[in-house]
């Protein structure tokens, strides 16, 4: 047998998690980078949603260190934050402020340059992965039955040249061509799901407050889907270099600005001031950054009939959401583990990639019909419809919002299936219906609950 190649497409987080995988499998990979990879952790071109708040669920942080032991931790040295969700998270939910309960679920929190360049350093030192930067992909090789490689053209010379490859994986992202370039070799369409609730947000980084650089809480201000006018929605996530990471989201009709007095006049209408204080308070280290391409868009590859071999899609090329959730960073993760079982368990033969690619699609499902879900409520949204089932998931999500203000228990279970560290079907366990049912339909309190600290810090009596 020769010797094995594969070829990744995109040098992003899902390309890079894609390489270390590959690496472990194939005798050789080349991953395929449009733009020059900075030197360090700096933001790239190539990566537009790379400005804004970015997150490692819970779950996606047990996934990490199970693909690259000892990740999560040389990320923390980096600068990255562990956050213990909600002891160290203000929430506020349409029903109020959700106390701080200890020991739940936690996150990880750091700017996605942080993130990416810690992992592109970690793969990349696997003397078996090399990167072809500047270079565009402008199809496949191939047939319909079989890609082979892919066709490929200098961004700086213009030169072009075909790689051959024992398998392809697709990790270029939102934008990804691969549609097109399966029907150039003869593969049927590919069928898309669409759910847009035409959200639209900014994010401005400020520097923490004297005295609260490594101690500050996140918060999260959520926007209601059934409010008669546009919504508004918010998040303060702190970073590495003692730096807040402020986001604010509006529906259609209700942008944010993209300037500063804007900026400032929106926080103003979120539900409570908290931010507008911060904003008023805290010293601002960058521009603004806005944000549109914030639909929820799978492709459905796993369904392909006849499914080509030899090409796999991953991570937003699969399957991107709403980033407002933060799960992107996640599911790409899972996706990763999930080509490296199927390889694990299959090798490298002529059934591996359909095999794959379902994997890959299983692995993504729970949180697809998390973020559909969560979307579809939301007025305006276009690609889909509520249905009856909708509806009463909606309901039910509404009680369990109201309930989850004196219930520990559907708290703890709520940030768990949020935080894709456990499964949905938790919000239906006995004990957690019986709670929802029983429980009256409180309303939280109005104030957050901020430790003395944190108000002697935000200059509050």
């Amino acid at each position: 047998m020769g010797m094995r190649h594969g070829v990744v497409l995109g040098g992003g987080l899902a390309g890079m998690l894609t390489a270390s995988v590959l690496a472990r499998h194939l005798d050789a990979v080349t991953v395929i980078e449009r733009d020059r990879l900075p030197a360090g952790p700096l933001d790239r071109a190539g990566s537009p949603q790379g400005r804004h708040t970015h997150a490692f669920a819970g779950g996606g942080v047990a996934a990490l260190d199970r693909l690259l032991p000892g990740m999560v931790d040389e990320l923390v040295k980096a600068g990255a934050r562990r956050i213990r969700n909600p002891e160290d998270v203000l929430i506020l939910t349409t029903a109020g402020w959700l106390p701080r309960y200890q020991d739940m679920e936690s996150f990880l929190s750091a700017s996605r340059r942080v993130i990416d360049w810690s992992i592109r350093e970690r793969v990349l030192a696997d003397v078996r992965i090399s990167v072809r930067q500047a270079t565009d992909v402008t199809g496949l090789a191939g047939d319909a039955g079989r890609v082979t490689g892919v066709r490929l053209r200098s961004r700086e010379t213009r030169a072009t040249d075909e790689l051959a490859a024992d398998l392809v994986v697709d990790a270029t992202g939102r934008g990804s061509h691969a549609p097109r370039w399966l029907r150039e070799i003869g593969v049927p369409e590919v069928r898309e799901e669409l759910v847009d609730p035409g959200i639209v947000y900014v994010t401005k980084v400020f520097r923490a407050l004297p005295g609260t650089e490594d101690d500050f809480p996140a918060i999260m201000i959520a926007d209601d889907p059934r409010s008669e006018r546009p919504g508004r929605g918010a998040l303060l996530l702190p970073v590495e270099d003692g730096q807040w990471m402020l986001t604010l989201s509006g529906r259609r009709g209700v942008t944010p600005p993209s300037d500063d007095e804007g900026f400032h006049a929106f926080a103003r209408e979120l539900p409570h001031p908290i931010l507008s204080k911060i904003i008023e308070m805290a010293e601002p280290v960058s521009r603004m950054f806005r944000y549109d391409l914030t639909s929820n868009r799978r492709r459905r590859y796993d369904r392909l009939r006849p499914a080509p071999e030899g090409f796999v899609a991953i991570g937003d090329a699969h399957c991107s959401f709403n980033p407002v959730y933060g799960h992107g960073m996640t599911v790409s993760v899972f996706g990763a583990l999930a080509l490296h079982e199927t390889l694990g368990r299959q090798g490298l033969q002529p059934s591996t990639a359909r095999l794959a690619q379902k994997a890959v699609a299983r692995a993504t499902d729970p949180v697809w019909a998390m973020a559909r879900s969560q979307d579809v409520r939301f007025r305006g949204t276009t690609g889909t419809r509520m249905t009856m089932l909708d509806r009463v998931q909606e309901a039910y999500g509404r009680r369990l919002q109201r309930a989850a203000i004196g219930s520990r228990d559907i708290v703890a279970a709520q940030l768990s299936v949020f935080e894709l560290a456990g499964p949905p079907t938790q919000l239906l366990a006995p004990k957690i219906i019986r709670q929802a049912m029983r429980r009256p339909r409180a309303t939280g309190p109005t104030e957050p609950p901020l430790t003395e600290r944190e108000r002697a810090a935000l200059r509050i009596g």
